[in-house]
């Protein structure tokens, strides 16, 4: 079951390599929690037929997750347990050097995560090795990547800023689609995100 489960991941791992890295969206600049729009007709008119429509729920991102010490730990040793595994998988294919972000991965699948149902979410959360409750298992997520950002602002003893890190993920869906507002919920309300919709299957 596993190795069904790594390969549907495998396929997964694709789509997110195209949807995720370190450019802000098109028509969403996020910038220590606060979201600025594009507002011009014609510029949103090119940006839909580029890049798709928009999808957001109305509900504010929360800044201040309600997520405890002992659940971030939680969090945080399944997150290290998968990359464990995921190192295994990839390492048997290659014998070069190797260079993956887990965290990203986990991250961007739990978006998808929060959408899944049934023997699907279950399989999921096996190989991702999610521990915690839903709605604690998206506000650990909510606030490691506040504690991660956090760090851009930290300084060395030196003065000198130590880390930069910007993280930028997004999830994409077929258009026509009736997507639930509650997952729409999950997705603004712990990772500041929408969705992009796409004919996906018309390509």
């Amino acid at each position: 079951m596993k190795k069904l489960v790594f390969s549907l991941l495998a396929i997964i791992l694709i789509v997110s390599t195209l949807s995720c890295g370190p450019v802000n969206d098109p028509a969403t600049t996020q910038t220590q929690g606060t979201t600025t729009q594009t507002d011009t007709n014609s510029t949103t008119h090119t940006l839909t037929e580029q890049y798709g429509q928009y999808l957001k729920a109305d509900a504010g991102y929360n800044s201040s997750p309600d997520a405890s010490d002992e659940i971030l730990q939680t969090l945080i040793d399944g997150n290290n347990r998968f990359a464990v595994d995921l190192y295994h998988q990839f390492s048997g294919k290659n014998n070069g050097n190797l260079f993956y972000s887990p965290y990203s991965i986990s991250l961007a699948l739990a978006m998808t995560y929060a959408g899944a149902n049934g023997q699907t979410k279950e399989q999921m959360a096996e190989v991702l090795h999610f521990m915690l409750e839903d709605s604690e298992l998206h506000s650990a997520f909510n606030r490691m990547a506040i504690e991660l950002n956090n760090r851009n602002s930290a300084r060395e003893p030196c003065g000198v800023q130590g880390v930069q890190l910007h993280i930028a993920n997004s999830i994409w869906g077929q258009q026509g689609y009736d997507f639930m507002q509650t997952f729409l919920g999950v997705l603004a309300e712990n990772y500041d995100a929408g969705m992009r919709l796409l004919g996906l299957f018309d390509i």
